[in-house]
């Protein structure tokens, strides 16, 4: 069942999905086209980076768009998966929440591989393959 609510916001969070799937697809080619600039590590954890982001803004503003009730412990969503395919709300918000951490990973690992390349090879800090 749709409320009025719901046909407001629904148009305006497809809309914002629709332009930042574009965007992010734009940022993705522009990552794989100046791939040299980048080291193999970097451009690696990048790539699934933007991958993962462009996977989670989709469904969280096409497929899902929820509403979360915090107080409540619960909520609804009204995406182009809830509704028609009665996919279930919590279904959808362990999806959501998997891509966030990964997310998360994935940045940490960026900035990880960043200061690692930044080290200079006499650093301790620095890690190195060890030979056998």
């Amino acid at each position: 069942m749709a409320f009025p609510s719901d046909m407001i916001i629904r148009p305006i969070c497809n809309f914002i999905g629709i332009s930042s799937f574009l965007l992010n697809s734009f940022t993705l080619y522009l990552i794989v086209k100046h791939r040299k600039i980048y080291t193999n590590n970097i451009f690696n954890v990048f790539l699934i980076f933007q991958v993962l982001y462009l996977v989670q803004n989709f469904h969280f503003t096409i497929l899902f768009v929820p509403f979360i009730y915090s107080t409540l412990g619960g909520g609804y969503c009204i995406g182009l998966l809830c509704e028609p395919h009665y996919l279930p709300f919590h279904l959808h918000y362990a999806v959501w929440i998997f891509l966030v951490i990964l997310l998360c990973g994935f940045f940490i690992l960026l900035i990880f591989n960043r200061q690692q390349n930044l080290l200079p090879e006499s650093s301790g800090l620095k890690l190195r393959k060890t030979t056998s």
